[in-house]
């Protein structure tokens, strides 16, 4: 004859050991979680382009001496002229009241992509001078 404990004992093994499979077995068969949408990019994740205008029209904004030479920035000639209009837009908002939040990074992200959509669209020139 068996003892009652360990026949009572040995069900709650078996029944343990098949919840255990039964959970096991759910959570591979799970979909996967749904991810959140990716965040805006960080300043360090943004085009050199951006980088640059945001920093060169808020050191600007900052009342920053002016660093010298677009070439010696490391801006191109488009860049360049980007962010003097930047500027003088800029200089003009803040005449009547504080620029809006978020306005350098999002004007210097259009002037950006303005500069690739002309170069994108303009006959390819030969390497060299001029």
């Amino acid at each position: 004859m068996t003892d009652p404990r360990s026949a009572r004992t040995a069900r709650r093994a078996a029944t343990a050991a098949g919840l255990l499979c039964g959970l096991l077995l759910s959570a591979a068969c799970a979909p996967a979680p749904v991810s959140a949408p990716a965040p805006a990019p960080s300043a360090a994740q943004e085009p050199p382009c951006v980088r640059q205008l945001t920093t060169y029209l808020q050191d600007h904004l900052d009342g920053q001496p002016d660093l010298g030479d677009y070439q010696e920035l490391g801006l191109s000639a488009a860049e360049a002229r980007a962010l003097r209009a930047l500027r003088r837009q800029a200089d003009e908002l803040r005449g009547s009241g504080p620029l809006p939040s978020g306005w350098v990074a999002e004007r210097a992200r259009a002037s950006c992509a303005e500069i690739e959509r002309s170069e994108a669209t303009s006959s390819p020139k030969p390497p060299g001078w001029p």
